[in-house]
């Protein structure tokens, strides 16, 4: 049968779609992946209507197909499934999977006939062979779907165990298909294949970086109330494995780049999207470094977190060819890290894994070494907890590059649970900010009030101006803007309209 697959995300978003479709392709499926976003739309783009009608020569004859998409793409896949309603067969079947649609089910299920939920891989092929068959489907796992109106969600099956029995993630040519322009949806081919490929934000030496992407674990040691690892394992409180981090092993990962290196020679770099790759036992990770080394020679990104990291295993992944590391601290205080994000990793943690990364600063990307992440604009953090992030970032080594988020609320998570009970948020559809589309701008605003919060207009600061500074200059500049005054009059449009201006064009120039 033809089975299409859809993401409503950001082109790197999609191993796991991928992974689904190379599952589905060993089936005998006539599988195709369809990307509507273009390059640029990685972050959170938006899709029209006449994006979405791109995707219907693809699928207007398909028997089957999938959107998969994050809680940020969700009006992505609404426009998605609406426009393709009015063209699929009457009688193909429209399913909606991913992260969104597992922890909400149920609104998925006001636009797709079915969702998947869980881990979509065995799931997806029993819907696809019972469909092609004509038998129901309406007792497969994981599956969840509309009965006179009521949501029914059937058993999750357990949790894939065993990574290495998973195909390598389908990237064929003619099966990929891709934003090549704003009119026109181009399948892979040698000739346009560097055009798919994620590229660095910024070339080095006017050469363009290839990246691979590859996830090789599932799971992550850290259960933050903000993130949808935490949901996940709510979700799973009895399956078994379900607490601990599945990963392929070694050989299986290598053996997956060396048939990248094979197929797409240009690639120059790999970009390893577990969340966090040190969660591998120091033995595990000597073995890569060694096997990698010999196997594989190519530079590689990756994300860790403080309590996993050790000198061993910094310098094992330096021997593996480590080219950029990024590291998520969240916030410079611990009393928010400790009490509102669930997250128990003290700043005492974060120094020593920015302690164990510094020395080997001048030995990685001569660009972008390390990025650490910070979330901002969280509104149970006090005026200290945003003093005591400025300091951090303004006290962090000159090769570190930081990366500001401000906090979302994701369906499922314990966040979004206090959010509402405490009436922060009051409406799932309008309260939550950067759920559809993010800028500069909505980082310095308050998307309730309109006016620009003092919480991320101070980390900003400290992230372009204060850095900067000499030592002495740097402490008078957080001295004065961190005041109790001066910080409640940032919070306010008449403190002054050159700074309020000023903000508006800096914040253009970096969406321009």
């Amino acid at each position: 049968m033809k089975i299409a697959l859809i993401t409503a995300n950001g082109r790197e978003n999609e191993i796991g779609l991928r992974t689904i479709a190379a599952c589905l392709r060993g089936h005998g499926h006539d599988v195709f992946v369809l990307y509507p976003l273009a390059r640029e739309n990685h972050g959170l783009g938006r899709l029209t209507q006449a994006d979405a009608e791109l995707l219907l020569p693809w699928c207007a004859d398909a028997d089957l197909v999938g959107v998969s998409y994050m809680s940020n793409f969700r009006k992505n896949a609404q426009v998605v499934a609406e426009t393709l309603r009015k063209h699929l067969r009457p009688d193909a079947a429209l399913v909606a999977g991913g992260i969104h649609p597992t922890l909400w089910p149920e609104d998925a299920l006001a636009h797709f006939q079915y969702v998947i939920r869980g881990e979509g891989e065995e799931s997806m092929v029993e819907l696809a062979q019972r469909i092609a068959a004509g038998e129901s489907v309406r007792a497969i796992e994981n599956l969840a779907y509309l009965d006179e109106g009521k949501p029914v969600l059937n058993p999750l099956r357990p949790l894939l165990q065993n990574l290495d029995a998973l195909p390598i993630p389908l990237l064929e040519y003619g099966r990929i298909v891709f934003r090549r322009s704003a009119t026109e949806l181009a399948p892979l081919d040698p000739e346009n294949v560097r055009e798919f490929f994620w590229q660095a934000e910024t070339p080095t030496d006017g050469e363009v970086a290839y990246f691979y992407g590859i996830h090789t674990s599932r799971g992550c040691p850290h259960k933050c109330a903000f993130c949808v690892n935490d949901a996940l394992s709510r979700l799973y409180p009895q399956k078994k494995g379900s607490a601990t981090i599945r990963r392929q092993s070694v050989e299986k990962l290598v053996s997956e780049l060396e048939w990248m290196r094979r197929t797409f020679p240009f690639v120059q770099n790999v970009l390893f999207t577990d969340d966090v790759f040190t969660a591998r036992p120091i033995e595990e990770l000597k073995r890569f470094s060694e096997i990698y080394r010999r196997r594989v020679g190519l530079r590689f990104n990756c994300y860790l977190s403080a309590p996993t990291l050790t000198e061993e295993k910094m310098d094992a992944l330096m021997a593996a060819g480590l080219q950029t590391v990024s590291l998520g601290i969240q916030s410079g205080s611990d009393r928010v890290n400790l009490e509102v994000f669930s997250r128990p990793i003290p700043r005492r943690q974060n120094d020593r894994a920015i302690g164990i990364i510094a020395p080997h600063i001048s030995r990685l990307d001569k660009k972008i070494p390390v990025k650490v992440h910070f979330i901002i604009k969280n509104p149970w953090e006090n005026r200290r907890d945003v003093l005591q992030t400025v300091r951090m970032i303004c006290g962090l080594p000159r090769g570190v590059s930081i990366i500001l988020f401000s906090l979302n609320f994701f369906p499922g998570t314990k966040m979004l649970e206090r959010a509402l009970k405490e009436g922060i948020v009051r409406d799932f559809e309008s309260d939550i900010e950067n759920r559809d589309g993010w800028s500069d701008k909505r980082l310095i605003f308050d998307a309730r009030t309109g006016r620009p919060s003092a919480a991320a207009i101070l980390p900003l600061y400290a992230v372009q101006y204060l850095r900067s500074l000499p030592k002495w200059q740097r402490g008078l500049a957080i001295f004065i803007l961190g005041n109790p005054i001066t910080y409640w009059l940032l919070g306010t449009w008449r403190f002054s309209s050159r700074i309020r201006r000023a903000v508006e064009i800096w914040a253009g120039s970096r969406n321009a």
